[in-house]
């Protein structure tokens, strides 16, 4: 492995943006999985996941798993108070790429 890679497969990312690219997928995936659960929870009439749990996954990274979870499960599609905040976090995370990855 090339000096500065953390990650093979990754090298041409600086140590910062190799970082950045796994916490994404993890935070993401676990984006993804709660949206899941939580669908399934509410079909069951089981505990639920705090919308300010998955508020806060999405602000730290997750916004894109919770857009795909909530899609694909179709789980709180029509939620607006709940969705408008997870549109913000993609905005801002959509920035915060573009000015890292410069």
């Amino acid at each position: 492995m090339l000096p500065g890679c953390l990650i093979h497969g990754l090298c041409f990312l600086s140590p910062l943006e190799q970082v950045l690219v796994v916490w994404l997928a993890v935070i993401n995936t676990a984006g993804l999985v709660m949206m899941g659960y939580d669908k399934s929870q509410a079909q069951s009439g089981g505990r639920r996941v705090r919308e300010m749990t998955l508020w806060k996954v999405a602000f730290i990274g997750g916004a894109f798993g919770i857009l795909v979870g909530e899609s694909a499960s179709r789980h709180k599609t029509e939620d607006l108070t709940f969705m408008a905040p997870v549109y913000v976090a993609v905005g801002v995370w959509l920035w915060a790429i573009s000015r890292i990855l410069r």
